[in-house]
């Protein structure tokens, strides 16, 4: 075998062990141990579009954003459409669930920054739920623990 084909085959084990990864990462996509369930006065839960990444219901006057999985830029736009339909009425309160949230990345955090600007500019407001230290350390890192209102709950915020 010369190098060429020992890269090649180097390549192609590297591809397949990530798309088991991915394979792995799906089979487990529903299962959110740490999530609490809907608060009982909800309306059924909606989805913005065919993406598995985010789901949106209503609690009391608030639209939850739940963001599930990986966000990263693959799925900002996606994600994208729904933070923009939940923020566009005139007054509209968002909160936006992360803690079914497995990673974010600089791309989630614009999104944040983007649906914050929307609310706000239409007289809205937004809030995070938000549980795990290495997404609370990545807010407070770049300075955006100080924009977004946090609790550890849907139900504290829409009380």
């Amino acid at each position: 075998m010369d190098a060429k084909d020992e890269h090649t085959d180097q390549a192609e084990h590297a591809e397949r062990a990530e798309h088991a990864g991915h394979a792995e990462h799906a089979e487990h996509a529903g299962h959110h141990p740490e999530r609490a369930e809907p608060p009982e006065n909800v309306e059924p839960p909606g989805r913005c579009g065919p993406g598995p990444a985010v789901r949106s219901y209503t609690a009391g006057r608030f639209t939850v954003v739940e963001l599930y999985g990986e966000i990263d830029l693959l799925a900002a736009g996606h994600i994208r459409e729904c933070t923009d339909a939940a923020t566009a009425p005139q007054g509209a309160r968002v909160i936006v669930d992360l803690r079914p949230a497995t990673f974010i990345d600089c791309a989630a955090l614009g999104l944040l920054c983007r649906a914050r600007r929307r609310a706000l500019d239409r007289g809205g407001s937004i809030d995070l739920v938000c549980t795990r230290a290495l997404h609370l350390r990545m807010l407070r890192v770049t300075g955006l623990d100080g924009y977004f209102p946090s609790s550890s709950t849907v139900a504290e915020i829409s009380a």
